[in-house]
């Protein structure tokens, strides 16, 4: 085997070496934060229950709403169950 033979064989070999271990812990870090590890699409999941959550009422500026005692007015918004997916407000 000539010199260039195992300069090019080791170089590769330590290449592909490093280049896996990187794709390992890249892995590992993906599958920690709860990433799904396949090439499908997203479905949709039907819940259980309606989510319920208040958010605060705001003006045509962003700004929160108050009432006459300096309280935040709140809208109380009901996510209903799929496949009615459409945000109502009570």
């Amino acid at each position: 085997m000539s010199h260039l033979s195992q300069m090019l064989g080791i170089a590769v070999q330590s290449f592909l070496s490093a280049a896996s271990s990187i794709a390992l812990l890249f892995s590992l870090a993906f599958v920690t934060q709860g990433v799904i590890q396949n090439f499908a699409p997203n479905l949709s999941a039907q819940t259980l229950s309606a989510t319920v959550y208040q958010q605060p009422r705001v003006d045509a500026q962003g700004q929160a709403l108050y009432d006459a005692h300096w309280v935040a007015l709140q809208d109380t918004l009901t996510c209903p169950r799929w496949p009615w997916g459409r945000w109502l407000s009570h």
